[in-house]
């Protein structure tokens, strides 16, 4: 099988940052109590192709979901996603929200790490999952505590916009 030949000259990940479509949003909260769940809420545009990439972190045992075709029950608190490129003026097509409550939906990936056991809170996360996603749709990244106490919880998100 012969591949074909590109001619790009740089890193794809470095070229998005470079032109302003990488962008990078996270929320974190101290003290989420037993059963308790942070998430966030992402509705994309039209288009198809932005890359999702998601970075997990509990100071317990936790269970990370990613829910697609989700309904907002709530509205939430409406988030800023932050340019990694700082010299553009670039904004992100997608919204995202945090806080909400959400429905329905399919569970296309889901995760547990961590330890339950008191005394063993150390912080485990998941290093990174990728996603690409279908245009027009809403998808819900959660993270539950199911560590049997309160822990902290942290999603961060970083998504690559392909509008233009």
């Amino acid at each position: 099988m012969t591949y074909p030949s590109f001619t790009v000259v740089e890193d794809i990940l470095l070229a998005d940052h470079v032109n302003g479509d990488a962008y990078e949003v996270s929320v974190f909260s101290e003290t989420v109590a037993d059963d308790g769940v942070v998430n966030i809420f992402i509705k994309t545009n039209g288009h198809v192709g932005d890359l999702l990439h998601i970075n997990a972190h509990a100071g317990g045992l936790g269970l990370l979901e990613i829910t697609e075709a989700a309904s907002a029950e709530t509205a939430g608190t409406n988030v800023s996603l932050f340019n990694y490129n700082r010299s553009s003026s670039k904004t992100s097509i997608a919204s995202i929200s945090a806080g909400n409550s959400w429905s329905n939906g399919t569970v296309i990936f889901d995760d547990m790490f961590g330890g339950a056991a008191q005394g063993r809170n150390s912080d485990a996360g998941d290093g990174g999952v990728n996603f690409i996603l279908a245009g027009s749709m809403h998808y819900n990244v959660s993270m539950q505590n199911l560590s049997g106490g309160s822990a902290h919880i942290y999603i961060g998100i970083d998504l690559i916009d392909r509008s233009d």
